[in-house]
C-alpha cells in the first residue's frame, strides 16, 4: 500500500498505529542533519516551519478527540479522498509534496537531477543502485525533473494502480527488503483504530 509506504519514508522510522508532533519535529532534525543545516539556520527553520504546517493542517483532518494523534486510519483516509479528487489536495498534501521536492532538490536550483535524487535516498539506506533506477524511471530518460513533473510524478503515485507507472517510483524502495513496497510491513497486522 503506496500511503504506508509514503508515511514510513516520511518519518524515517518503523510505522506505528499513529503520528505525533514529535514525529514531525524528528523528521525536521532529520532533514537538518542530512542536510548539515544547525537550529537557528535560516533552511533548518524553513523546513521545520513546514513541516509543523504539515502536522498542523493534517490534524485538522483527523477524527477529533484523538489526543494529540493522527491515527493511520486518519493518514489513509485522506491518501483515499486525494485519490478521488487528485485536484484537489488538501492543503497538508500540498506542503508534504513541495517538502519532498525541495528534499530532493538539494541544489535548490528548481530541478532534481540524478546525483541529488540518488545522494539523498542513499542518506535513507536505500541502496544506491535503486536510487539510480528509480530516478532513471521517473525521469523518463530526462536529465531532471522539474517542479511540474515532480507534481505529476507525485499524483501518480498516490492515484496509479499500476506498477510500473513512472511515479511509483518517488519513493524508492529497496530490492533487497521484503514487505510491501520494498518495506518489511505485515500490513494484515497494523491496526487502525484508535486505542
Amino acid at each position: 500500500m503506496q500511503y504506508i509506504s509514503a508515511l514510513q519514508e516520511f518519518s524515517g522510522k518503523e510505522i506505528s498505529n499513529f503520528l505525533e508532533k514529535k514525529d514531525f519535529e524528528f523528521t525536521a532534525r532529520s532533514t537538518a542533519e542530512l542536510r548539515g543545516w544547525q537550529p537557528g539556520d535560516a533552511k533548518y527553520k524553513e523546513t521545520e516551519d513546514t513541516l509543523i504546517k504539515i502536522w498542523d493542517s493534517l490534524q485538522k483532518h483527523a477524527k477529533k478527540d484523538n489526543n494529540g494523534k493522527v491515527f493511520l486510519s486518519d493518514w489513509i483516509a485522506t491518501w483515499e479522498d486525494f485519490k478521488k479528487n487528485p485536484t484537489s489536495p488538501l492543503e497538508w498534501q500540498s506542503l508534504y509534496c513541495k517538502y519532498n521536492f525541495q528534499l530532493l532538490d538539494y541544489g535548490g536550483d528548481g530541478v532534481i537531477d540524478a546525483d541529488e535524487f540518488t545522494s539523498v535516498q542513499v542518506s535513507f539506506y536505500i541502496e544506491e543502485r535503486d536510487a539510480v533506477a528509480a530516478f532513471k524511471k521517473t525521469a523518463k530518460g530526462k536529465p531532471t525533473i522539474s517542479w511540474e513533473e515532480f507534481r505529476e510524478l507525485w499524483e501518480e503515485y498516490f492515484n496509479s494502480d499500476d506498477p510500473d507507472a513512472p511515479g511509483n517510483a518517488i519513493f524508492v524502495t529497496d530490492s533487497s527488503a521484503p514487505g510491501e513496497q520494498g518495506y518489511n510491513v505485515d500490513i494484515a497486522t497494523l491496526n487502525y483504530d484508535e486505542k
